[in-house]
């Protein structure tokens, strides 16, 4: 498979629930501060962009929570949810997790070219 720009952002915002150990609700996430996180990336990148990736990683690869008052729980964002506007645009929501979540960012790893090696220091080798 060769990496696509979606893959690119799938994979930053799976690394980066991956390495939150915070909050066990998840990982606190914006639209604005994701856009923010990818603007050096992808100064392009549109709010829409952002949505589907979250929504195509949801529910396997990630779960999305957001805090409802009404409730005063966190609920889970639903599959075909009509109101896209409230939950990803409205304050902040949550991604937590899933058993694959680890395996499909190594999977998506694997789409990327390898690193440079580094490059020796100029000057002087004992």
């Amino acid at each position: 498979m060769e990496a696509l720009r979606h893959h690119y952002i799938e994979h930053e915002i799976l690394r980066r629930v991956l390495e939150d150990r915070g909050d066990p609700d998840g990982l606190s996430v914006s639209v604005p501060d994701l856009r923010l996180f990818f603007r050096d990336w992808f100064p392009d990148l549109q709010d829409r962009e952002l949505v589907d990736a979250l929504k195509c990683l949801h529910p396997n690869h990630l779960t999305l929570h957001k805090w409802s008052k009404s409730q005063r729980c966190f609920v889970e964002y639903a599959l075909g949810a009509t109101d896209d506007n409230e939950f990803f645009h409205r304050d902040e929501f949550r991604a937590r997790r899933t058993p694959f979540t680890d395996p499909y960012l190594q999977e998506l790893a694997t789409c990327f070219p390898e690193p440079l090696p580094p490059k020796r220091p100029i000057g002087f080798n004992p």
